[in-house]
């Protein structure tokens, strides 16, 4: 029985299933009554709440070279066996956490010991989480201080794979040389700390779900029509804030919809160029090419866009979890050019592909994705790790330049001057949705020339929960980090 209960836990990939953990057990009363005495009940209970409290998501790229969910390590022999004795050989934590609480009973486990727990786990990030840790410096190998002897240096490998491991197959195709991989854990370990991402998230969690809440708003807007929709949304947004990226897309959408929906590539810009210019926007060269290709494709949701922002930004609104960009608000954050994050075209491709820097950097966002899982018990995809930080580092910066010289991104993050109610009004595309004049000109393009399209309803899934107490802790556990993240960004404002 107890087996069948771990089961049950396991049996979504990376987060611990209470729901399921809780069917068995009330399908299984009689069994369970005969089998364990009332103690043994409350343990195997407990367990299960603990379960949901401390297991780690596994279901992101590098997350298989983590520790495993203590859960499956055998925490649930201590049901009818020594509680404390089988939790502290876990270590960490979840060990010595879950064994007193398994020996002593569910009484034992509230929030608020628990977060206590967690909050001292975050500081020092002992137990099962391991951030992987630059290279150190080790003596020479044989003949290394000969002319021409041999290198020596054999953190090189094992640094490639675990970092690698945080990459996907098709992004690890672009590092087809060793130097390129090298380059790219280089950029990885000079990226922000992976303490000041996760901060940064938790202090812009109002703003988690972005793009998921972006493309059921596309979705129940465009119908069938939203991923190429979508397409032009990414192709246009380069060096273009949300506002200004939104009315030019909707205004060349629904112009090249009216003009007849031409395929052929000059057409397209002239009607997508006229439509612009007619409201006052504007639209870069580098947004052509790609706006010409979102509207000819036959499948624009398997389209591969140039430039590895855009295509990320794309993927994302497609409902990638582990797409992250890195636009120029994400460079600011980490001090560097944006344009070092342009990309490079490789051999005869059209397209420009992400470079040993973006890569390093998104490998990075996933590793701080890894991180707030495990703190906070919730699970933080990579995309969500991204539009938070992007979302509190713009509101950071831009309330802080209505200061001028008066005040500086720090000051107003230890005075807690930048609370949850500002990051809450940075824009989204789910909201400018809403505008009356939008819903008029979608409403009339619809009903128009045949081309009817069939929203679908709106799904309200995605709206903000108010943090659970683990994910309380982590926000004070990590408030120096944030601290250290607004330093960095104000120094970006000036550079």
């Amino acid at each position: 029985v107890a087996q069948d209960v771990l089961d049950a836990g396991t049996s979504t990939q990376g987060m611990w299933n209470s729901k399921a953990v809780y069917k068995y057990l009330a399908a299984h009363q009689a069994q369970v009554a005969q089998l364990f005495t009332p103690a043994e009940v409350k343990r195997l209970e407990t367990l299960n709440n603990a379960g949901v409290v401390l297991s780690m998501d596994r279901s992101y790229p590098g997350a298989a070279a983590q520790q495993h969910n203590f859960i499956a390590r055998g925490v649930l022999g201590a049901v009818s066996k020594g509680a404390e004795a089988v939790g502290a050989h876990l270590g960490g934590l979840p060990g010595w956490v879950v064994g007193k609480i398994a020996g002593h009973g569910a009484e034992h486990l509230n929030e608020r010991a628990l977060s206590k727990a967690v909050e001292g786990r975050i500081r020092d990030l002992t137990g099962p989480f391991e951030p992987i840790k630059p290279p150190r410096s080790s003596p020479a190998g044989p003949g290394a201080k000969q002319r021409g002897g041999p290198k020596f240096t054999p953190n090189k490998a094992a640094q490639r794979e675990a970092v690698g491991a945080l990459l996907t197959p098709q992004e690890k195709t672009y590092l087809s040389r060793d130097a390129a991989f090298d380059r790219m854990v280089d950029a990885f370990h000079n990226s922000p700390p992976m303490h000041e991402l996760a901060a940064m998230a938790i202090a812009g969690r109002d703003k988690r779900g972005w793009y998921e809440r972006a493309a059921q708003s596309i979705a129940q807007n465009f119908g069938f029509d939203a991923p190429r929709f979508t397409a032009l949304l990414a192709a246009m947004s380069p060096r273009t804030g949300v506002e200004e990226n939104f009315k030019n897309a909707m205004r060349g959408f629904l112009a090249w919809e009216k003009a007849g929906r031409p395929t052929e590539g000059s057409k397209i810009a002239k009607v997508l160029g006229a439509s612009v210019r007619e409201n006052g926007g504007r639209l870069l060269p580098a947004h052509f090419a790609n706006s010409v290709r979102a509207l000819q494709a036959k499948e624009p949701e398997n389209l591969t866009l140039s430039g590895p922002k855009v295509q990320a930004f794309a993927r994302a609104l497609h409902g990638d979890v582990n797409a992250v960009v890195l636009d120029s608000w994400m460079a600011n954050v980490a001090r560097i050019d944006p344009r070092i994050l342009d990309g490079y075209k490789r051999g005869t491709e059209r397209t420009r592909v992400p470079n040993p820097t973006y890569l390093g950097y998104t490998a990075k966002v996933r590793e701080a994705a890894a991180m707030l899982s495990h703190m906070t018990g919730e699970h933080w995809t990579p995309r969500e790790v991204q539009e938070t930080v992007w979302s509190w580092a713009k509101t950071a910066a831009e309330h802080t330049a209505q200061y001028g010289a008066l005040a500086t991104i720090p000051d107003l993050v230890k005075s807690g001057e930048l609370k949850d109610e500002l990051v809450r009004g940075t824009p989204e595309f789910s909201n400018l949705f809403g505008a009356p004049d939008v819903q008029r000109a979608i409403a009339a393009s619809r009903d128009s020339g045949g081309n009817a399209r069939v929203p679908r309803a709106p799904d309200r899934s995605t709206e903000s929960s108010p943090p659970s107490e683990k994910a309380a802790a982590a926000r004070r556990a990590l408030q120096g980090h944030l601290e250290s993240a607004a330093a960095r960004l104000e120094k970006s404002r000036f550079k």
